[in-house]
C-alpha cells in the first residue's frame, strides 16, 4: 500500500541536517504492522528509494488512540526498528482495540 504526500524540506540550525514532516492517513491502513519508506523526489527529476528514521526523545513514540470517524478509533504504537527505521503498529476500530486488550491482559495473567 502507498500513501502519498508532499512536505517541505529544511535545514537544521547547522545547516547539516535535513527534516521533513507529514502526516500519515492512519485510517487508510489495516490492522498489522507497517514500515514506513520514502521517495524523494529532487527538483532536477531524479528520485531515491529511503527509510524514515525514528528519533529518539521522550514521548516521541509513545502510544496512542486516535479518534477516527470511520473506524471510532485507531490505536498507533510508533516503534523503531534493530536498524533505527520508523515502523507503526495499527489496530483500528473496537474489534482491533479489543484484540489488543485481550493479549495485553493475556501476558499480565501468565
Amino acid at each position: 500500500m502507498a500513501l502519498r504526500g508532499e512536505a517541505l524540506w529544511l535545514p537544521d540550525r547547522y545547516g547539516d541536517l535535513w527534516t521533513a514532516e507529514t502526516p500519515v492517513d492512519l485510517a487508510a491502513l489495516d490492522a498489522g504492522t507497517w514500515d514506513l519508506r520514502l521517495t524523494l523526489r529532487f527538483r532536477d527529476g531524479t528520485s531515491r528509494e529511503a527509510t524514515a528514521h525514528a528519533l529518539a526523545g521522550p514521548g516521541l513514540l509513545r502510544r496512542r488512540a486516535i479518534p477516527e470517524l470511520h473506524y471510532g478509533v485507531v490505536l498507533v504504537r510508533p516503534y523503531r526498528t534493530h536498524a533505527g527505521a520508523l515502523a507503526l503498529r495499527t489496530a483500528p476500530g473496537w474489534r482491533g482495540m479489543t484484540t489488543v486488550v485481550r493479549r495485553r491482559l493475556g501476558r499480565l495473567v501468565h
